[in-house]
């Protein structure tokens, strides 16, 4: 492309960067501000933050592609139902994280494991997750980075990726996460107002919507349909995994803690889900036409996927166009990078070091040089492991998703979560099928050896048991260890001496009295410490409500695995709304234990709302009627289930909001 209107572009994009982050920089006193931008933010600036930290290049440029090669199950896989999880992250953890960050300190995942265990092997353990997570992701940005700024610049790939890590790092370790959120603002808007116009610019050059879908249907027709390029189970499993695992991304639970106070989340979930769910257009409008346009002869075959964005923005669109547009995609891979860099900084900065029980003097010179090394450590797996650059990038949302949910939840919702459990829960999420043991306190391993305690963690327990090294063979009470024995008989013994005299028979107790309960050890804060309000006078849910919904979240999640063990999709995609409905009630109770009635109400109507259109979808499955170009299956998903899930969780949180949360109580305890 190389053009000099562009390349004049990405200087002023760049210059804009550099001067958000030197404004950033004046506002830099401590470690508070370096890492929570001074918990100071408003929810419109939050909120875009949000979504645009995780709607990367891999959502975008990757998107693009498998919507070229999947068609509409690309849609379901990917962008149906994330902006649906974010809701879920907000009823969760919206609140809770927000007044535990300023009640405590908190700054980052691996401060709250340590908050509320009050354990060095967790805290250690989250901490080494968040960091190669952040670095996978951010391997896979940097790459991006590359080839963009290498089609832009017309340098080669590796300087463009010097180039472009350098251009995060410089205005991150400027203002960290101050200038990332407001960098992150200006690139949301931008990936806004790009994915809309392309959108419709792309289905123009295919010929309007259904005119593209018609030509696509006449030989690709598995592509508009759910039973399409790929298996339906897959596709169902991976977008329940988007759905679940959004709650589980760092880059979102840390921008709660950046609120200047609680009542700015009431609008954030609404104006995330629908950003988010506007810049899926960018991947649907573009991959879909381009799809068209291959098989009416406009188009090559594309012999690499992800080119698919990027093909379109060279080769169809007006050269300056293009260029703005892949100063867009570029905005969208910065915005993440600068998020996994400061989420990364901190975990190596602070929380590792704080889990070994170091104490980092110059917290802001430290995290300024964690924050060059991570770009550096980056940039170099980028050019030099290339071949495994796929895995490391496919490992980010998987990763956190299993590492963060359960132990984040738990520990916020569930009293008799226990450090171990958390351990073992993020040890398993990141290595995977790891033939080593798991790491497990001592407390918990006596507890567990001693039948007469209970164990909250029988999982963990049993884990342990299994890797446990064998015991010494106990001494019988009727032998004497002492006991002589008469030596072995030779050739030149005269005789055999008689044998001696047996030993005297101990007698046996006729009941062994029971082991006397030890006391327990002192535990970390509880959740009438942590999570709960109990010193306003306000106490968090009641522990038996809470853990019965966890219990109900554990048997859905059962059953869409069982959906997934014997290939039936309907069984995974009816998950969605129960998975909606459980994690939505966990999160609207009240302070004092309760459910607000008419918050409850709408939960109940608009979860099932949703199971009607799910079931609406799957009944139609087999029919032959269509809808606007689509299967009528296909259809109800598209143009009512996204929508739906997109616009609608979020006005429902908002709506609960004021009914779930005694602002007045909550804003004294926050000051």
């Amino acid at each position: 492309m190389n053009n000099p209107v562009v390349i004049g572009v990405v200087i002023v994009y760049f210059v804009l960067m550099f001067a958000i982050g030197a404004w950033a920089n004046t506002k830099m006193k401590s470690a508070k501000e370096f890492l929570v931008a001074g918990q100071s933010l408003g929810f419109f600036v939050m909120a875009i933050a949000s979504f645009s930290s995780i709607q990367s290049g891999w959502g975008m440029v990757g998107g693009t592609g498998q919507t070229y090669a999947w068609g509409f199950q690309a849609l379901i896989a990917v962008g149906l139902f994330a902006p649906f999880g974010f809701a879920v992250a907000w009823f969760l953890l919206g609140s809770r994280l927000n007044w535990i960050g300023k009640k405590h300190s908190v700054y980052s995942v691996p401060d709250l494991i340590r908050i509320r265990f009050q354990d060095r092997t967790s805290h250690a353990t989250m901490s080494v997750a968040v960091f190669i997570a952040s670095v996978a992701y951010m391997t896979a940005q940097v790459t991006a980075i590359g080839v963009i700024i290498s089609l832009l610049l017309g340098t080669s790939v590796s300087t463009s990726a010097w180039i472009g890590s350098l251009v995060v790092a410089a205005y991150t370790m400027a203002g960290c996460m101050l200038a990332a959120v407001w960098t992150d603002l200006i690139q949301g808007v931008l990936m806004v107002v790009m994915s809309v116009g392309l959108f419709f610019f792309a289905v123009q050059m295919a010929g309007g919507w259904v005119p593209m879908l018609d030509t696509i249907s006449t030989t690709s027709a598995e592509m508009l349909a759910i039973e399409g390029v790929k298996s339906p189970t897959y596709i169902f499993a991976f977008g329940l995994l988007i759905f679940v695992g959004a709650v589980g991304q760092p880059q979102l639970l840390t921008k709660f803690l950046m609120l200047r106070d609680m009542t700015q989340l009431k609008w954030g979930a609404a104006v995330a889900g629908i950003a988010y769910a506007v810049t899926t257009l960018f991947s649907v409008g573009i991959g879909l036409a381009t799809r068209s346009m291959t098989i009416t002869g406009d188009a090559p075959e594309l012999e690499n996927i992800d080119d698919t964005a990027i093909w379109f923005l060279d080769s169809v669109t007006h050269p300056i166009v293009g260029g703005i547009a892949l100063t867009g995609l570029l905005a969208a891979i910065m915005s993440s990078a600068s998020s996994f860099i400061t989420i990364g900084a901190s975990s190596m900065m602070r929380d590792l070091p704080a889990a070994f029980g170091i104490r980092v003097v110059r917290e802001l010179l430290w995290s300024r040089i964690a924050t060059l090394t991570l770009v550096v450590l980056s940039v170099l797996l980028t050019l030099f492991l290339s071949q495994v650059v796929f895995l490391l990038g496919a490992l980010g949302w998987a990763a956190f998703a299993a590492a963060i949910v359960g132990p984040v939840v738990m520990s916020i919702y569930w009293e008799r979560a226990t450090a171990t459990a958390a351990t073992v829960t993020v040890v398993f999420a990141i290595s995977s099928s790891a033939p080593w043991p798991p790491a497990t306190s001592s407390r918990c391993r006596s507890t567990c050896r001693s039948a007469a305690s209970r164990c909250s963690c029988r999982s963990c327990c049993s884990t342990w048991s299994r890797w446990s090294p064998p015991t010494a063979t106990p001494t019988r009470p009727w032998r004497s260890s002492t006991a002589a024995r008469a030596p072995a008989p030779t050739a030149r013994s005269p005789a055999r001496p008689p044998p001696p005299p047996p030993p005297p028979r101990l007698p046996l107790p006729a009941r062994l009295p029971p082991p006397a309960r030890l006391p327990r050890p002192p535990k970390g804060p509880t959740m009438s410490d942590l999570a709960a309000l109990d010193r306003a006078g306000v106490p968090m849910p009641e522990h038996k409500r809470a853990g019965t919904l966890i219990h109900v979240f554990v048997g859905v999640a059962a059953f869409a695995l069982l959906g997934m063990i014997f290939d039936v999709w309907q069984m995974v995609f009816l998950a969605v709304p129960l998975f909606a409905v459980t994690t939505m009630l966990l999160g609207s109770l009240r302070s004092n234990g309760t459910w607000d009635k008419a918050s409850s109400m709408a939960i109940v109507a608009y979860c099932a709302g949703l199971a009607v259109l799910v079931l609406w979808s799957v009944l139609s499955e087999a029919g032959d009627s269509t809808l606007w170009g689509l299967s009528m299956a296909m259809g109800v998903i598209v143009y009512f289930v996204w929508p739906y899930t997109a616009v609608g969780a979020g006005l429902l949180y908002a709506f609960v909001f004021d009914r779930t949360i005694d602002e007045k109580r909550l804003a004294a305890v926050t000051g």
